[in-house]
């Protein structure tokens, strides 16, 4: 390594890489999670109920398995990578204000496409929905970017060394449309939500977007980002 290279090298603390690290995601994500589960027992939640027959095939049907599910991919991620086991309040408090600074383009993106599709936009109108919104900001992200993203670039990139860039995108395009999908009443999702192309379309834009945000700065941060959006839904 040139003497040039390790002049510009980022430190191993520095924010943007600790934000990335598996413990941090942890505890960023731990009290919503909590917050989540401790406030309704029937969610309705579809990822969550995805994520319960993903389990179920595996012999685990405990409804506490969900929640420990994503604690265990995290704490395995730590142990992995030998990360040094050291908090940062700096840290948790930058990801607590990326996740509202976010939301931004969201919010810009929703109001282009109701425009483009004449859609009117709709929110919660109960607590127990904002405790939904917030699941579902956990779960989604866990299942569609952390589990489904993490596979399609381990199988592509470290089982047939594909190239990074493009997998990347091909990962968070594909993710976005089963993201999109999994709230419409198609198959193989059928979910509540009737089809109609401005959803559709908001859905994969939204989808692709945290997605880019999963891939450049965590779980952590996509989750908060997420989570922020449907709190604004909900407020607004």
């Amino acid at each position: 390594m040139s003497a040039q290279t390790r002049q510009y090298r980022k430190p191993d603390n520095s924010y943007w890489l600790e934000t990335l690290k598996p413990l941090h995601c942890l505890l960023f994500v731990l009290p919503l999670l909590v917050f989540f589960h401790l406030g309704t027992h029937q969610t309705g939640l579809l990822a969550e109920h995805w994520l319960r027959k993903i389990l179920s095939h595996f012999g685990g049907t405990a409804a506490c398995l969900p929640p420990l599910a994503i604690v265990s991919v995290l704490l395995g991620q730590h142990v992995f990578k030998r990360d040094r086991w050291e908090i940062h309040p700096r840290v948790l408090g930058g990801m607590c204000v990326e996740s509202v600074l976010w939301i931004i383009p969201l919010i810009a993106v929703s109001h282009i496409t109701a425009l483009i599709f004449f859609a009117a936009t709709t929110q919660p109108s109960s607590l127990d929905q904002l405790r939904v919104g917030i699941g579902a900001g956990i779960y989604e992200e866990f299942i569609f970017h952390l589990l489904a993203i993490g596979l399609i670039m381990a199988i592509f990139i470290d089982g047939m060394s594909a190239p990074k860039v493009p997998t990347a995108i091909f990962a968070v395009v594909a993710t976005a449309i089963l993201f999109s999908l999994s709230h419409l009443n198609v198959p193989p999702f059928y979910a509540s939500e009737p089809f109609s192309a401005h959803a559709f379309v908001s859905r994969i834009a939204a989808g692709s977007y945290l997605g880019a945000i999963f891939i450049l700065r965590g779980f952590g941060v996509a989750v908060g980002a997420h989570v922020m959006w449907n709190i604004y839904v909900y407020v607004m």
